[in-house]
């Protein structure tokens, strides 16, 4: 092999140069920020959801029913997804190559059929009965709206299991826009399903889930149209081909056929050697084993080519820190030990509404409580899904050892502060009043019981941005059990602390809620805070084994 063809060798075709490839890519927070910003958007639509539809669902005949049944349903239908709902981030996290790519669509394929499964099951008269009428005591009138839901809503798990699957890979290529377009393409037909069955004469509730339905239905297509080409081209090479993303600034773009990947040297670099009346000699090529998710593959490191990468002429030294170029063959039961956590941790998560609905309805002030609950977490939704957006691009842009750890670092503390004061801009000034009477359109005396606790609240989109960062690191880093623990002690917390704040400090229920969610988050974020340590911290020299 020409030695120098290390340097002009595309990179869509070539194994990954760790530190040459990886020092060549742009994290500014401009790229950053052009490719994160359309998971935001995607993240900030899918909460417009609920809001319409509820909307939707008051506005014909037997609201409060329908309204119930609705949300009732809604929340089964969240449960029994919740084995689907990290797809995305182990797509983006572990799809690298052609082998990567179908073990994991298969395993993909398997969730979606567990999750409509479970759903089936919960459709069997004998088991619906046990669970919802006498199990939660339904009405009958509420019960048969939730039965019909249900059964509309039979698509739904699979669907999104399927377009979150996708979305991963397109996220691992750059492509985030076409994950926001298609999640527009979704509202959109969700509201025009929504607006066409009100007239239909149906009730309510099934209504609403079947604009849910056709609009997961509908993106789950426009997300296989939209990465046919990203599959196509995983499906043609053994290595990775999208192996770092942004490039240049430029999100979704990567370098083509003869574009160099090495950096050119900047201040605080060594400068090249002056030239000599006889050509340098071209650094020698060093051939290394090194794993990748389906096996084994040649990787090239150029000895003395391109300049370091500050810090990168260490080895890694922490077990903390990243370690993958040992991994094992990406199979079944590696898959699974990656993402049973996940799965986990959704399902601690989900945990967190009926543990506090309990602790409501049995606190001061209970009606008035459960009946701001719902409003003031969607407030605090629309500032919260930054962070839970950002997780997604982090994934993406870190690295594979984490080498660019601190530049994502400092945009995730600069999103922090924007999550956080605008969530305060409403709750600490005059607009708390415009957003509560006139946006939410409770009553003046119902709007002031939500000043306190939506100033509690306040802080916690800042927590949920620093928490997406560091559960990002983790998932990149394939250590995922860290992220089960600290939602198991953010879940632990809110339910030893909710009888503290509410029975014994006797405040209101939505007050202590919102008291014991933010205590809860902080120490799961204090002990994520303590496994990310030294991820990233280092990376290794191209060539060299850590």
């Amino acid at each position: 092999m020409d030695p120098m063809r290390c340097e002009r060798m595309d990179p869509l075709q070539a194994p990954r140069l760790d530190s040459s490839m990886s020092a060549s890519l742009d994290r500014s927070p401009r790229a950053i920020l052009v490719f994160w910003f359309p998971l935001a958007l995607q993240w900030i639509m899918m909460a417009l959801e609920g809001p319409f539809l509820a909307a939707v669902i008051a506005r014909l005949a037997d609201p409060t029913f329908n309204l119930a049944a609705y949300g009732v349903a809604f929340a089964f239908a969240i449960l029994v997804e919740s084995p689907v709902i990290m797809l995305m981030s182990a797509s983006t996290a572990l799809v690298e190559d052609a082998g990567s790519y179908r073990k994991l669509r298969g395993f993909a394929v398997a969730l979606n059929v567990l999750s409509t499964c479970l759903l089936v099951a919960l459709l069997i008269p004998p088991v619906f009965d046990a669970v919802l009428r006498w199990g939660l005591g339904l009405p009958p009138e509420v019960a048969d709206l939730v039965y019909g839901s249900l059964w509309i809503l039979l698509p739904w798990p699979a669907a999104i299991g399927y377009r979150r699957f996708l979305h991963g890979l397109l996220i691992r290529a750059g492509q985030t826009r076409r994950v926001m377009l298609g999640t527009f393409i979704r509202l959109g037909t969700m509201g025009a399903t929504g607006l066409v069955l009100a007239g239909s004469g149906l009730p309510g509730a099934w209504v609403g889930a079947a604009a849910l339905s056709m609009g997961v239905v509908v993106e789950a297509a426009v997300a296989w149209r939209m990465s046919r080409g990203v599959v196509a081209r995983l499906l043609a090479s053994d290595v990775d081909p999208f192996p770092s993303a942004p490039v240049s600034g430029r999100p979704g773009e990567f370098p083509s056929a003869g574009t160099p990947t090495a950096a050119a040297p900047t201040a605080g670099t060594p400068a090249a050697v002056a030239p000599t009346a006889e050509p340098p000699t071209p650094p020698p090529v060093q051939i290394r084993e090194a794993g990748t998710g389906t096996g084994t593959v040649r990787a090239l490191g150029a000895i003395g080519g391109p300049p370091r990468i500050p810090g990168a002429d260490r080895s890694l030294s922490s077990s903390e820190a990243f370690s993958r170029d040992e991994e094992p063959a990406l199979d079944l039961r590696a898959i699974l030990q990656f993402y049973y956590p996940l799965a986990l941790t959704s399902f601690i998560g989900l945990t967190t509404q009926p543990i506090l609905t309990f602790f409501m309805g049995r606190a001061p002030a209970p009606v008035e409580s459960l009946a701001l609950f719902p409003v003031v977490m969607a407030l605090y939704f629309l500032f919260g899904t930054l962070g839970l957006s950002y997780q997604e691009a982090a994934i993406a842009l870190v690295g594979r050892r984490g080498e660019y750890r601190r530049e994502l670092g400092r945009f995730a503390a600069g999103l922090a502060v924007v999550a956080s004061g605008g969530l305060g801009l409403i709750a600490f000034t005059p607009m708390a009043r415009v957003w509560f009477e006139g946006v939410s359109g409770l009553e003046p005396t119902m709007a002031a019981l939500a000043f306190a606790p939506a100033q509690i609240i306040a802080v916690a989109p800042a927590l949920s941005v620093i928490m997406g960062f560091q559960r990002a690191l983790l998932v990149q880093a394939r250590r995922t059990r860290p992220i089960t623990v600290a939602t198991a002690i953010e879940v632990t917390t809110i339910a030893l602390l909710f009888p503290f704040f509410g029975w014994g400090l006797g405040w209101m229920g939505v007050t202590a809620a919102m008291a014991a969610l933010v205590c809860g988050r902080l120490l799961g974020v204090a002990f994520l805070a303590w496994r990310v340590r030294g991820v990233g911290d280092e990376a290794p020299v191209a060539g060299a084994r850590p």
